[in-house]
């Protein structure tokens, strides 16, 4: 017996209907991001969605500048665009591309990049020392804890940005970064 967490064909059926809609609608951020909306299933299809445009579509680029640079966007679509960048194969291009808005309002973007690499950059770390932390539970196995380990260019593409400007980071930017450099 197979047991799939999610749909694939659901993934791919948004992915499709989010693809149509930015044809139909990219001229207008606000319209597009609107007309897609924002149930849980859409902001991960729509991080698979940009995803697959970073990887061969390089017009996306204008698309993920707006999507920083707009007072419209709902900071969860912020975050999934975020999310996608640092799981992308060469991310750094794309943090030197804002390197503007990475660095303004005191860096709440950068620290913004920062908090979300330690959450969907990492999986669980596969070593065979913590075999042991799986127990039976009710005929299934469950994990007592979770050991995770960074994952993906998102943490090198990160912390070479980071060191390139660390002449122009605060205080507080420092603590933000030194959690992901403890996490790393």
């Amino acid at each position: 017996m197979i047991s799939v967490s999610h749909d694939v064909l659901e993934d791919w059926a948004l992915e499709r209907f989010i693809e149509d809609e930015y044809v139909e609608k990219s001229h207008e951020l606000s319209s597009f991001l609107e007309s897609i909306g924002s149930e849980p299933a859409i902001s991960r299809a729509f991080r698979l969605w940009l995803y697959e445009k970073l990887k061969y579509d390089d017009s996306i680029n204008d698309f993920i500048e707006s999507i920083f640079s707009s007072n419209n966007v709902e900071s969860f679509w912020q975050d999934e665009t975020i999310a996608a960048i640092l799981q992308h194969d060469a991310p750094e291009a794309f943090l030197h591309t804002l390197k503007p808005q990475l660095l303004q309002n005191d860096c709440d973007l950068l620290i913004r990049f920062c908090f979300i690499l330690r959450i969907t950059c990492q999986r669980p770390n596969p070593h065979p020392r913590f075999a042991g932390l799986i127990k039976k539970v009710d005929k299934h196995d469950m994990l007592t804890s979770l050991f995770l380990t960074p994952y993906g260019q998102g943490w090198e593409a990160l912390f070479d940005f980071i060191y390139s400007v660390r002449d122009d980071l605060n205080k507080v930017t420092r603590k933000h970064i030194t959690e992901v450099i403890k996490e790393w």
